[in-house]
């Protein structure tokens, strides 16, 4: 079995054992994803009435959920049952299938060339270790007009490098590390 293979193993595995946990933090309504990052995409979206959306990588489906609300016909994929099992859970007008972003072949079985108004992806490009099957099947899928929305962690917060360099104290006061 290949390093990468094994990696991509980990990766889903990790995904369907915190399945419960992350949505128990997501549907808390505080986290930053409700309040900076889904604001944000659905302007990049603008997503009209109707219009035909892939989600990619869904998760726990709230911004699924929340692409339905605005009028929009929407399929949800991810590679993680247990992450599909929980958005289900939550209802919603929204068609929940398995597929794995890094199967190209899995994707483009999602529907005709063409057939998409927008292909979007929360937050998972960078968990994602190839994204090339992802970009092909979505330049397929979606219409000559469509759009492909992604939102994904600056490298600054996804580094093991990265340590702060002054401690606050209680009382407010800054300490050099």
């Amino acid at each position: 079995m290949s390093e990468e293979h094994n990696l991509h193993h980990e990766v889903h595995s990790a995904w369907d054992e915190l399945s419960a946990f992350w949505d128990e933090r997501m549907e808390a309504g505080t986290t930053w994803q409700r309040h900076l990052i889904q604001p944000s995409v659905e302007r990049l979206l603008q997503l009209g009435p109707g219009e035909r959306v892939l989600e990619i990588a869904c998760g726990n489906g709230e911004f699924a959920r929340r692409m339905s609300e605005l009028g929009g016909q929407v399929v949800a994929v991810d590679f993680s049952e247990g992450m599909l099992e929980r958005a289900r859970a939550h209802g919603g007008n929204v068609d929940y299938r398995h597929a794995d972003a890094m199967a190209e072949g899995a994707l483009l079985a999602l529907g005709d060339p063409g057939s998409f108004d927008a292909v979007v992806s929360n937050m998972a490009i960078m968990d994602m270790e190839s994204i090339e099957p992802m970009v092909a099947a979505s330049s397929r899928l979606l219409t000559p007009a469509g759009r492909f929305v992604f939102s994904t962690l600056h490298p600054a917060f996804n580094s093991g490098d990265v340590r702060p360099t002054v401690e606050l104290d209680p009382e407010g006061s800054t300490t050099e590390i």
